[in-house]
């Protein structure tokens, strides 16, 4: 899938968590928000410097407006964990994995508040004060598991999905006629793209689309 396929499939399952994305799928739609917001950040911020300049003789504006870009982050926020969902679903994952760092980031800040300030804490000798023992220790211990549950989410997101169908649907890569059609374009020899030639070039292709089962879907036969 490429560049703009992946953000029209991400728009047009804008909240759908159910069946399967492939890795070209789930990583463009991440390149395309992390560039759109980026440009998005920039043009905000250019177009409010000069505007500012403009009307204050050549001064300079101190600090910076993000709102463009926050609200681009919100619009896209549910596609991209829609898409996200869907990726875990393509190598066989349950979807409720992309819930999980949340809620070890949520233990993590109740760590923190228990271990500081706040009159957060576990019943034991510090009463309903603040408990840094505990709080320390919940802190540190969602972090690590925060840490080790994002790696293997990384993991999850480039490695190549089931091949064949799965609990979750078909692959989304099975029988990928926009990338046979590409393929065979490129490699249909001299002689068979004339148009005189229509049945060398169309055996060709099928012979570039059974190479492709074989060797790229792991199909035999």
């Amino acid at each position: 899938m490429g560049f703009l396929q992946a953000i029209g499939s991400g728009f047009r399952n804008y909240a759908t968590f159910s069946g399967r994305a492939s890795r070209s799928e789930y990583w463009w739609w991440i390149l395309f928000t992390f560039l759109a917001g980026f440009v998005l950040g920039f043009a905000e911020n250019f177009f409010l410097s000069m505007t500012y300049a403009m009307e204050h003789g050549g001064a300079l504006r101190d600090g910076q407006s993000q709102i463009l870009s926050s609200i681009f982050s919100l619009a896209t926020f549910l596609p991209s964990l829609a898409v996200m969902v869907r990726r875990l679903h393509d190598v066989g994952r349950s979807g409720i994995w992309v819930a999980i760092p949340w809620i070890l980031t949520a233990a993590m800040l109740l760590g923190v508040v228990m271990a500081g300030i706040g009159g957060v804490g576990l019943s034991g000798p510090y009463g309903n004060q603040p408990n840094p023992q505990v709080g320390t220790a919940l802190a540190i211990g969602a972090g690590i598991a925060n840490l080790v549950v994002a790696i293997r989410l990384f993991f999850w997101m480039i490695k190549r999905g089931t091949r064949g169908e799965n609990p979750y649907g078909p692959d989304p890569l099975d029988g990928n006629d926009d990338y046979v059609e590409q393929y065979s374009a490129s490699n249909i020899p001299a002689h068979a793209r004339g148009a005189g030639a229509p049945t060398q070039a169309a055996s060709h292709r099928d012979e570039i689309h059974a190479l492709y089962q074989q060797r790229v879907l792991g199909k035999q036969g």
